[in-house]
């Protein structure tokens, strides 16, 4: 008892909104339909009007929300009242923007019965402004999409009408009995004595009394589903037929039966079947009054869509003019931000031109100390203390002439050692040479350098940086081995495969345990720098070995 009276306003409040969405939801769709008849069975102009008001405001709504079979659908009613209405050009235009819509849809498998509906509706739009040509090439596109009998039907039979108002009633009688072959047993009564009361009319233009029996059936049909406008239909066809026959008796029976259908439906039928009623008598006046008001009709309806042409050609040229006006206003703004944002990466650029050159002067002249300064150190450490020390020799005795010649001789030999070590060398000049000279300074009677495939590398293809750090590299590998490896043959073995240089060193000397640091460890930090890699191998007795990849 104690749950039942927690849950209960819960419950209470769910059955309210799940009621309100479905009564919502039931609105809707009892609003949509409402409209969908304005459009489709209208009983006056106003119904046209509101339901193109009501999916005019739906579409607006649709696109928006970029929901685009719902925007289709109501593209296809917005035609369809706005072909009612007689506003044919722009029904043309709607379906245009429907087909654009259809063509960038991701999915157009789902879309076939729309472009069969809209092709249809096109078909009916050229045929409102007598263009025959373009009215049967349409239909015809549009059974290249149905996707059953009764839409195959309703555009065969439709494409039967071109022939059949352009006169050409062979073609016509084909296309109706096309249209029964395929529709039979599947199509709705409707369209059945639709199609057989139109090829009960091209049969008898082609003097074929076979067209009584599908006129007579056709009326047959409407009267057991009581479709007026049908009935109507039927009667005005059996009266064209008795006057085409010369029994102008029954022309007149049939069409005064016509005219009392015709005031059952509207002001138009009774029109239209005044006219019938009238067109059975042979007087010559009510003939060429009938003809003429024909003529006049058809013109009236000529110079309609005439004026409807040039309101929508104004009308696209303004919207065109609008449009140019939009793109020209976009394109200059576009202009000033793209103007703007240049100058902005320009002076961006100028900025970094600017911090990295400073940066690069002060690396540059921190090279230069560093340079000077190990220089310094050398020739104090070394050449000092040499000189040093043989002013000491001197010193104590005189005796040591020739030992004073080749202690002196040493340090000049130190002093041009480390002037080749830091001198300037033009990595741009034939790479070659430039190692050959590097393997000449260290080579002696008791050190020989070997270099294996040196010519084979093609250094052009090499940068300036990897060049540089290769010579510093060899170089210090060099002086190592000279200084401590007592080696008297060192390899240097180039190859050169898939865009990387390997350089194989080594010496036979010695060797030692491995320990990176000072020359090594520099070599190493140097190799890194420009992305490539080096390993070393060394034991006691087993001499040195190591192996650069750039």
């Amino acid at each position: 008892m104690k749950w039942t009276a927690v849950l209960f306003p819960f419950f209470s409040m769910a059955c309210f909104l799940i009621g309100g969405t479905v009564c919502t939801y039931s609105q809707e769709t009892a609003t949509s339909h409402t409209y969908y008849y304005k459009i489709n069975d209208p009983q006056s102009p106003e119904d046209l009007r509101d339901g193109l008001q009501y999916y005019q405001q739906q579409l607006e709504q649709q696109l928006k929300e970029q929901d685009t079979l719902n925007s289709i659908y109501s593209y296809r009613m917005i035609a369809i009242a706005q072909n009612e209405l007689g506003d044919y050009y722009a029904a043309e235009n709607t379906i245009v923007s429907a087909f654009k819509m259809i063509d960038a849809y991701s999915k157009p498998e789902p879309l076939k019965n729309d472009l069969t509906g809209l092709y249809n509706q096109l078909g009916k739009i050229y045929c409102a402004l007598f263009n025959y040509e373009k009215a049967q090439e349409t239909y015809r596109k549009g059974l290249g999409f149905a996707q059953n009998a009764k839409d195959s039907c309703t555009l065969i039979n439709n494409l039967g009408n071109v022939y059949k108002e352009t006169q050409a009633y062979a073609k016509a009688m084909d296309a109706y009995q096309r249209a029964l072959r395929i529709g039979e047993g599947k199509i709705t009564t409707t369209a059945e004595a639709r199609t057989l009361d139109n090829l009960g009319f091209v049969s008898f233009q082609l003097d074929s009394l076979s067209g009584l029996p599908y006129i007579k059936r056709a009326l047959k049909l409407r009267q057991e589903a009581q479709d007026m406008e049908g009935l109507y239909s039927s009667y005005k066809t059996l009266s064209l037929f008795h006057q085409h026959k010369g029994d102008l008796e029954k022309a007149q029976q049939t069409s005064l039966q016509a005219l009392e259908i015709a005031k059952k439906i509207s002001p138009s039928y009774q029109k239209d079947a005044l006219e019938l009623v009238l067109g059975q008598r042979q007087d010559s006046l009510v003939l060429q009054y009938s003809a003429l008001s024909d003529t006049l009709n058809k013109s009236k309806q000529i110079a309609e869509n005439k004026n409807a042409a040039i309101r929508y050609d104004v009308e696209k040229e303004r919207q065109t003019s609008e449009t140019l006006k939009m793109e020209k206003e976009w394109e200059r703004r576009l202009r000033i931000f793209i103007q703007a944002y240049a100058f902005i990466i320009f002076l961006v650029i100028g900025w970094l031109f600017y911090v990295f050159r400073n940066k690069q002067r002060t690396k540059l002249a921190q090279q230069v100390y560093l340079t000077e300064t190990r220089i310094s150190k050398k020739v104090h450490d070394e050449v000092a203390n040499d000189l040093y020390g043989i002013m000491t020799k001197i010193q104590k005795d005189d005796s040591f002439k020739k030992d004073l010649l080749d202690d002196l001789e040493g340090v000049y030999h130190k002093t041009r050692d480390i002037s080749r070590e830091n001198n300037f060398i033009d990595y741009e000049e034939n790479f070659n040479e430039v190692l050959s000279d590097l393997f000449s300074i260290y080579h002696t009677h008791q050190l020989n350098i070997v270099p294996k495939n040196q010519r084979t590398v093609p250094w052009q293809k090499i940068t300036t940086p990897k060049k540089t750090v290769l010579y510093r590299v060899l170089q210090e590998l060099l002086t190592n081995s000279k200084k401590y490896s007592e080696a008297t043959i060192i390899v240097v073995i180039f190859a050169y495969k898939n865009g990387k240089l390997v350089v194989t060193y080594s010496d036979y000397g010695v060797g030692t345990e491995l320990k990176k640091k000072g020359g090594l460890l520099n070599t190493e930090n140097r190799i890194k720098s420009i992305g490539g890699k080096i390993s070393f191998e060394t034991a006691p007795n087993e001499g040195f070995k190591a192996k650069i990849q750039i």
